[in-house]
């Protein structure tokens, strides 16, 4: 069956390059929730992923939650989320918080 675009077949070594990428953004992007108890947890996760050569920003959700029981509901506490970099400068990788307005 055609659908009118011009399409070929992908190089093995490219498909194999983005599988190995998309497994690498797949464990990155994994959910990270410690309970402490009935009414702690601690949650680490990232968000969104953006990259350029030699640079890569990305959220990474940071925080706590409490259970308040009365209210049956979760408060964040401790929020330490927030956008980061990672920069390759010669060879060194350096890592730093972003602030974005």
């Amino acid at each position: 069956m055609k659908i009118g675009l011009k399409a070929e077949r992908m190089p093995l070594e490219v498909n194999a390059m983005l599988l190995q990428l998309n497994s690498f953004y797949s464990e990155m992007g994994q959910k990270a929730t410690t309970d402490f108890d009935e009414t702690h947890a601690h949650s680490n996760e990232i968000l969104n992923i953006w990259e350029s050569t030699a640079s890569q920003v990305y959220y990474q959700q940071d925080k706590d939650w409490f259970y308040r029981a009365e209210e049956r509901r979760w408060i964040t506490l401790n929020d330490n989320s927030g956008w980061r970099r990672i920069e390759r400068v010669g060879k060194r990788i350096v890592r730093s918080e972003l602030h974005v307005a």
